[in-house]
C-alpha cells in the first residue's frame, strides 16, 4: 500500500487532473565556484561538466605515488593521462596504461604486501633476486634491460629514441617522443607483463610479434573508420 501511495504521489498534478497547472517562474539555477559562476539554463553540457570536474575533482592517489617516485610537474599530468589515447587506438593497450597510471597494475611486491595467496614472496618473477616493484619489473631487471637495449639497436635510428630510457619514460611515457615511440614502449611493457603472468621470460621476438599484431589491428580499425592516412603517417618510419 505504501509503495502504491508513493507512486501516486510522484505523478505530477497536471497529469492527474488533466488541467494545466501554472507554476511561478523560478530564478535561474546557478553553480558557483571559487572564481566563476555558471547559469545552467544558459550553459552547454560540456561547460557544466568542465565546471563540475574542476570544482569537485580530486587527484587520484596514484598521482602522489608517482610524484614522489619521479618528481613530476603538475602540468605534465594532462599529457600523461591522455598519452595512451593519443598513441594508439587499440583498447587493450589503452586499458593497460590506464591501470599503470593509476597504480593498479599488480606486481609481486604489491600482492605480497596485501598477503595475497597468489605469491609466496615479493621477489621478481623473472630473476628472483630483487623485490618486484614497477621500476624493477619494467626497467631494472636483467631480463628486461636487454630488451630495451635490443629495441634501441633495432629501431633506434628510425624512432629517434635515446640509447638508454629513464624509468619515468618507460613507465609513464614522454611528451617529447613520437606517438610511435610511445606506442612501442607501451607495447613492450604489456608484452613484459604478459610474460610475467605466464611465468615466461620476455624476449625481443615476443615484443616484435606483439607490435606486428597491434599494427595489424590499428590498420583494420583505420580502414573501418576511414582514417588510413593517420595510420600510414604513424607507422611509415617503421618497417616490420
Amino acid at each position: 500500500m505504501l509503495k502504491w501511495q508513493g507512486i501516486i504521489s510522484a505523478i505530477p498534478l497536471r497529469w492527474k487532473t488533466g488541467k494545466p497547472v501554472y507554476v511561478r517562474p523560478e530564478l535561474p539555477i546557478c553553480i558557483c565556484g571559487e572564481d566563476e559562476m555558471i547559469i545552467l539554463s544558459l550553459s552547454t553540457h560540456k561547460q557544466i561538466r568542465k565546471h563540475v570536474s574542476k570544482e569537485f575533482f580530486s587527484a587520484p592517489t596514484s598521482r602522489s605515488f608517482f610524484n614522489r617516485m619521479f618528481d613530476i610537474e603538475q602540468t605534465e599530468w594532462t599529457f600523461l593521462y591522455s598519452m595512451p589515447f593519443l598513441v594508439t587506438v587499440y583498447t587493450k593497450l589503452r586499458e593497460f596504461q590506464w591501470k599503470l597510471n593509476h597504480n593498479i597494475l599488480y606486481t609481486n611486491a604489491m600482492l605480497f604486501h596485501m598477503n595475497s595467496p597468489l605469491v609466496a614472496s615479493d621477489n621478481c618473477t623473472f630473476c628472483d633476486n630483487a623485490c618486484e616493484t614497477l621500476v624493477h619489473l619494467f626497467c631494472e631487471c636483467e631480463a628486461v634491460e636487454c630488451i630495451w637495449r635490443a629495441i634501441y639497436n633495432l629501431w633506434g635510428q628510425y624512432l629517434k629514441c635515446p640509447r638508454k630510457f629513464s624509468a619515468k619514460q618507460i613507465i609513464l611515457g614522454d611528451k617529447h617522443f613520437s606517438n610511435l615511440l610511445n606506442h612501442i614502449i607501451l607495447m613492450t611493457k604489456m608484452s613484459i607483463y604478459v610474460c610475467k603472468l605466464k611465468k615466461e621470460l620476455p624476449s625481443l621476438g615476443k615484443v616484435i610479434a606483439d607490435v606486428k599484431y597491434t599494427k595489424n589491428i590499428e590498420h583494420k580499425i583505420s580502414e573501418r573508420k576511414n582514417s588510413l592516412p593517420i595510420y600510414l603517417n604513424k607507422w611509415s618510419d617503421l618497417a616490420i
